[in-house]
């Protein structure tokens, strides 16, 4: 049996992984073996990447026909990566905001160290490679570019400074290199470039509970009766400095007749909800609707008029922007304006 020297420049632990997975296939059997003898494979061939292969040759412990059959299963292996860089920018939509999309990246580009690993310990063992597993590993790398921009917002994290820095071969791989640290620059000025700012932010989040409070259209043409009287929402804008509150009533069910109806939109001061006078005479928009509040605060407003609008309610001359909130839905409530 041939010895090998167990260095203590091991940092990685790759020389030992590598004897476990060897001592594994020696006493495993049947199918255990292709198993064991795909994680040689990827064991070798990762000392050979960090220039740690252990002396000796792992052909006279492990069966090369044993090792040539596990091509198969690491063709498995290099098919579940395409697969997985291939699902990336849907996880990626899910999981852009925590820490675990950091980690699905990282383990893409560590799942190619492996593809480099397995093609290494390939060529040392001098065996066959399949013309279906090189296409398959030309496919992985081909998908792996094609999700550069993704992959890029590793660059400059502890894990790729640190392969940069001890993986011998680093300027062999695309992603270690200096131009894709610019593709990296690129994608982060074009996203700022692209997200949404704070302005943009408040209007995304008004329209959406405007819509949410927009009555939904029953087609029919009869006027409710006292007895069928709809929810009703109550729509609440606040002045910036939360001393008054715009309110408005929308019923939560519509017909064409009552689309048509003029509502009550008020002002009131926040400390006892009486009306705020004091806005008498100011000009408000809401959305494509322009008008004067009356000497009570108050104006008149039509859903037609109303119902494509963004729900930004702005006041005053220059204009402000007053932040819109819903209250639960109240049930058989009237108008109270």
């Amino acid at each position: 049996m041939t010895t090998y020297s167990h260095s203590t420049n091991d940092p990685l632990g790759y020389r030992q992984d590598l004897l476990d997975a060897i001592a594994a296939i020696e006493t495993a059997s049947g199918p255990y073996q292709g198993t064991h003898a795909v994680d040689v494979l990827f064991c070798l061939g990762r000392c050979l990447l960090y220039g740690q292969a252990p002396e000796g040759d792992v052909a006279k412990r492990v069966d090369r026909e044993v090792l040539q059959a596990a091509l198969s299963d690491v063709e498995v292996e290099v098919l579940g990566w395409i697969t997985a860089i291939e699902d990336l920018p849907q996880a990626w939509d899910v999981t852009w905001q925590d820490d675990e999309a950091a980690l699905l990246c990282q383990s893409l580009l560590e799942s190619q160290l492996d593809a480099r690993a397995a093609e290494l310990a390939v060529a040392q063992l001098q065996l066959n490679v399949p013309q279906s597993l090189a296409e398959s590993l030309r496919q992985f790398d081909i998908s792996l570019r094609q999700q550069r921009e993704i992959l890029a917002t590793v660059v400059g994290s502890t894990w790729w400074e640190n392969l940069r820095s001890t993986l011998p071969l680093s300027e062999s791989f695309w992603w270690l290199s200096d131009e894709f640290s610019q593709v990296a620059v690129m994608v982060v000025r074009e996203a700022s470039q692209s997200l949404p700012t704070a302005n943009d932010w408040t209007t995304i989040r008004s329209r959406a509970l405007w819509q949410e409070a927009m009555p939904r259209f029953t087609g029919a043409l009869a006027a409710k009766t006292e007895s069928d009287a709809p929810d009703f929402t109550r729509v609440r804008w606040h002045s910036p400095d939360r001393k008054f509150t715009a309110f408005l009533m929308l019923p939560r069910d519509s017909n064409r007749s009552d689309r048509e109806i003029p509502r009550t939109l008020y002002i009131a001061r926040a400390n006892d909800e009486s009306l705020a006078t004091e806005f008498a005479g100011q000009a408000f928009t809401l959305g494509d609707l322009t008008g004067l509040f009356d000497e009570q605060g108050c104006v008149k407003v039509r859903l037609d008029d109303i119902a494509d609008c963004d729900g930004q309610l702005k006041i005053g001359t220059p204009s402000v922007a007053w932040r819109i909130e819903l209250d639960p839905p109240l049930a058989r409530s009237g108008e109270s304006m």
